[in-house]
């Protein structure tokens, strides 16, 4: 099974982190439009838990973008 964006954005809309992650592309860096440390932290907690994997803290700073995300993900499913 492949991650699309479209299950990234279900679980940042979930964790309301952003009230409508359906405007923003795949390719937007999170940081830039107002999402802080504590929300990436808890974005990615969503993440580990939906999927049921474990991103080590050296790779979140990279994973900043939708598209940097679902790419990740696919690789470690």
């Amino acid at each position: 099974m492949q991650v699309t964006a479209e299950e990234i954005r279900k679980i940042i809309s979930s964790s309301k982190i952003i009230p409508d992650p359906s405007k923003i592309s795949d390719d937007t860096n999170l940081h830039e439009i107002g999402i802080d440390s504590l929300d990436i932290f808890t974005l990615y907690l969503k993440i580990e838990e939906h999927f049921n994997i474990k991103i080590p803290d050296d790779d979140v700073d990279r994973l900043t973008d939708i598209n940097l995300i679902v790419t990740y993900i696919n690789s470690k499913l």
